[in-house]
């Protein structure tokens, strides 16, 4: 009993101690997520909020765009249940805009049973019914089942339209599906185009598990199809890219989809959501082997397509089921300058620089420490780590001790091609952050690369950046304890964003220079927000490596910060917001490409 009672007031005293360190926070901040997730109400958001009303639909058939393309609608049909086929086939019939045409193709013929030959003349039976009833359905009955993608390239060759469009046999579309995408083809007639999608009871009476999606995301692809239905593409570039390829069968979407975006960059994103994706017992319960059958060729489709874009990297499963990591290499390893403005403690100092030496894999790099001289306690420490490491410079700053000059400053003693800027409170977590962080950014599409940020209890401090959402600009899947799912397991797999935390950010050197380095009128976070969207401007691309994981300990402010009252640090804070709502109006109102404008912008991430 002693010992019981003497475990339990420990057990209350670690309590205690964890609320006292700011762990309440910590569950605040997750029951919040969690309150705040989409879960059951998105049915309702969607009824109200989302869907086309009547008097909606009524408008767009009346409607006559400059730009009509004959869209194709390519199903494949196999075995398909009268109820499915016959949803299937009327959401088409509902479509509000009129120049498509539905190619079916039947595969079901080549399976003997008796049941099935039952089956088969009932499925045929239905869908010449339809055919009857607008000559704008085909029909194509095979006398041997080619597989998915080989009876998708038959619908696709029966085709006439400009763009291709693909349905499976057993979902829906909007009543505006089609119309919600030639009204975007008025822009521009763009190569791709994809909507969001959700899931639908089999009944079809419900909707839930939507998935909202990026603008296009060149690293989420290759995390997982995330652009999957609805989708079009221009008969050109499928034509271009050879149509379905029967080797990845299972997986044929996505081999298909990565294929594409290698043939153009003139894709849009349409954040409606067009398609709902029917949960059933053939689609939902699937042998465990199928799956990963299916797992291990979208892994090769994907490897297939590094290899076509020329890429040194591998391709590895994924923390979430049915997601996938691509490790870059660092051909030649080049040097990196890891850029540290002086500050903090000496006991985060030490944290901070020692496992750099100690734990990270990747070695060819230097540091430059900035000492802005403002403690000479931690001035002696530097210096002293300076005489115990070759690879390591302590350079004087004078001047203004504003974290954007001293990283300035930095950079014009570093000597590599690739700059890590890492604050004086940040420690490295996973021995490959560097390498993960350096593979990325040596990518010719890349320029920056931020790294998931955790505080002292592996809870996510800052992982990717959503501009225009909260006040100005939020962390996304800020509260999150490591290894757990955000929306859509995003937090869990590379990603592109408008903006990273500066606290652990690599560069390239010519992408910093024509940047013309941080602005100096920023002090505050505002800075790394201000100089990621300068660099959004000219076209550079912000990958978040997931899994270069970093502490971010708490630490004392910096240099002239120490000496600010907390509110002269608030009236500072309150001056840059505004000079930053005045440079980026545009961007902010906008919403930021990377989220999605169907979540709640002033509520938490990724709520309604």
């Amino acid at each position: 009993m002693a010992d019981f009672l003497k475990e339990s007031a420990e057990r209350v005293k670690r309590g205690i101690r964890y609320m006292k360190s700011g762990g309440l926070n910590d569950i605040m901040s997750k029951v919040r997520y969690r309150m705040n997730s989409i879960g059951a109400a998105y049915d309702d958001w969607f009824r109200e909020r989302h869907e086309a009303g009547e008097d909606v639909l009524a408008e767009q058939r009346k409607k006559k765009f400059a730009y009509e393309p004959k869209i194709s609608i390519l199903v494949p049909v196999y075995m398909t249940p009268e109820i499915y086929l016959r949803d299937m086939i009327e959401s088409v019939l509902a479509q509000t805009y009129s120049n498509w045409e539905l190619q079916l193709v039947d595969g079901s013929r080549a399976n003997d049973a008796v049941e099935d030959a039952i089956y088969v003349g009932e499925a045929e039976r239905i869908i010449l019914g339809y055919k009857d009833r607008d000559k704008r359905i085909h029909y194509h009955l095979m006398g041997k089942n080619m597989g998915i993608s080989g009876n998708t390239n038959v619908a696709m060759k029966e085709s006439e339209g400009e763009y291709i469009a693909l349905l499976d046999h057993d979902d829906v579309l909007t009543p505006d599906a089609l119309y919600c995408m030639v009204s975007a083809l008025q822009e521009e007639h763009y190569d791709v185009l994809y909507s969001d999608e959700d899931k639908m009871t089999e009944d079809g009476r419900r909707y839930q598990d939507p998935l909202f999606k990026p603008d296009f995301s060149i690293d989420l692809i290759r995390s997982y199809n995330y652009i999957n239905n609805f989708l079009l593409v221009k008969r050109t570039v499928a034509d271009a890219v050879d149509g379905f390829h029967s080797e990845f069968d299972g997986a044929e979407d996505y081999d298909f989809i990565l294929r594409v975006i290698e043939k153009t960059k003139s894709i849009r994103h349409v954040p409606r959501v067009l398609y709902h994706w029917r949960i059933n017992g053939v689609s939902s319960v699937v042998d465990e082997h199928k799956r990963e059958y299916q797992r291990e060729v979208g892994r090769k489709a994907l490897a297939a397509h590094l290899a076509r874009e020329q890429m040194m990297a591998t391709v590895e499963y994924g923390t979430a089921w049915g997601s996938y990591k691509c490790n870059y290499d660092t051909p030649g390893n080049p040097l990196v300058s890891v850029i540290i403005p002086g500050g903090g403690n000496i006991s985060l100092i030490r944290k901070c620089v020692r496992p750099l030496y100690e734990f990270a894999r990747y070695s060819n790099f230097e540091i430059v420490l900035v000492d802005p001289g403002d403690d000479p306690e931690l001035s002696v420490l530097y210096h002293k780590l300076e005489r115990i490491r070759k690879n390591m410079r302590v350079v004087d700053f004078i001047g203004h001790n504003e974290i954007s000059g001293v990283r300035n400053f930095g950079v014009s003693y570093a000597k590599g091609d690739y700059l890590l800027f890492l604050d004086p409170n940040v420690e490295i977590l996973t021995p490959t952050a560097i390498g993960e962080m350096l593979g990325n950014c040596m990518r010719p599409e890349v320029s920056i690369v931020g790294a998931t940020l955790y505080n002292d209890r592996e809870v996510i401090a800052s992982e990717g950046v959503a501009v225009g959402v909260g006040d100005s600009y939020t962390h996304l899947y800020k509260g999150i304890r490591r290894g757990e799912f955000g929306y859509r397991m995003h937090n869990l797999s590379n990603g592109n964003y408008s903006a990273v935390s500066c606290a652990c950010m690599m560069i390239k050197r010519e992408a910093f220079a024509r940047l013309g380095g941080f602005s100096e009128k920023f002090t505050t976070e505002y800075s790394d927000i201000d100089f990621c969207l300068r660099a959004g401007e000219q076209g550079m691309l912000i990958t978040c490596a997931a899994d270069a994981g970093w502490y971010l300990h708490k630490g004392t402010p910096r240099g002239e910060d120490r000496e600010k009252s907390a509110d002269e640090l608030l009236k500072q804070r309150k001056k840059e917001k505004d000079l930053f709502d005045v440079l980026w109006t545009a961007v902010v109102q906008r919403g930021d490409p990377f989220y999605n404008t169907n979540f709640n912008r002033k509520g938490n991430p990724f709520s309604l």
